[in-house]
């Protein structure tokens, strides 16, 4: 779609925008003048620090349709999240979000196009046991632990807040 530097920060950002809206409108969430102050100023930070990369690198078609779909759809996933969560407790949450997730990611394999290019790649007999292997283990030991602290966030705040911190990552 784009550079992550670019795409990275925009989605952040309509993430946390949706977060807001949909919470506010759908479910009525409110979040109180200082916490708003706090979002919008992360917001305008997010932009302006990454507004010269827009302007250079992003095209105003596909790219940015795709980038606001996402965030709308990030949105309504933080949205739904903390709704579970005030049903349970954070452990039940969790687990039915990621059994959900589970499901979500397994009926991607009923379409015979996406099946065959997940399964298609040739795999090749490497010495994995290298420094590579352990760095990648390590960026995804933090990358699952990182959804974690997120997640818990969502679950002790107001999502819009939360996510609002996803530009400035």
């Amino acid at each position: 779609v784009g550079e992550a530097s670019v795409v990275s920060p925009a989605i952040g950002s309509l993430n946390a925008l949706f977060t807001l809206i949909i919470g506010f409108f759908l479910l009525g969430q409110v979040v109180s003048q200082s916490q708003l102050l706090a979002f919008f100023i992360i917001l305008s930070g997010t932009f302006f620090l990454t507004y010269n990369l827009w302007l250079s690198k992003l095209h105003l078609n596909k790219q940015l349709s795709l980038m606001i779909l996402s965030g709308v759809f990030f949105g309504l996933s933080n949205i739904m999240l903390k709704e579970g969560f005030l049903m349970s407790n954070f452990v039940s949450g969790l687990v039915f979000n990621r059994i959900g997730g589970g499901i979500l990611v397994i009926l991607f394999l009923l379409d015979n196009e996406t099946r065959l290019q997940i399964f298609a790649s040739k795999l090749t007999h490497n010495n994995f046991i290298n420094k590579t292997s352990f760095l990648v283990l390590g960026g995804q030991t933090m990358g699952a632990l990182s959804g974690l602290l997120i997640t818990f966030g969502i679950y002790l705040a107001n999502p819009a807040l939360v996510s609002s911190l996803f530009g400035v990552q």
